[in-house]
């Protein structure tokens, strides 16, 4: 559910002539329940939004108290990058085991190749 609030607020200026003058501005904004943001409210904040309550502001969803360790972007959910050939796709960023296996599985092979030519050379 969305609410209309609008928002008064005051801006006291102090001009080089030493004038000082009052400028009001009427501003109206959307307010969202807790955890969401967007028009109609209809989008969550993100999960990777720092703080006990994760809040981001109701009209982009920009995190109020930043992103998590790790996380970045304006509503955090550009993730760190730890592996070179792809961005992370979970909160702790860890590779596949799947993707060590083959890298292990690549080394093996190409030790068991320099070996196998290194015999054939000395022979």
């Amino acid at each position: 559910m969305s609410k209309t609030a609008t928002i008064n607020y005051s801006h006291i200026y102090n001009r080089i002539d030493n004038h000082n003058y009052n400028h009001i501005n009427n501003h109206k904004h959307n307010a969202c329940r807790k955890g969401k943001y967007g028009p109609g409210c209809q989008e969550n904040c993100s999960e990777h939004c720092d703080g006990p309550d994760q809040a981001c502001y109701p009209t982009d969803g920009q995190c109020v108290a930043g992103c998590v360790a790790g996380f970045g972007g304006l509503t955090c959910g550009d993730g760190k990058k730890r592996m070179k050939s792809r961005p992370c796709r979970s909160s702790s960023c860890s590779c596949s085991s799947k993707v060590v296996v083959v890298v292990v599985v690549v080394v093996v092979v190409v030790v068991v190749v320099v070996v196998v030519v290194l015999a054939v050379v000395e022979d």
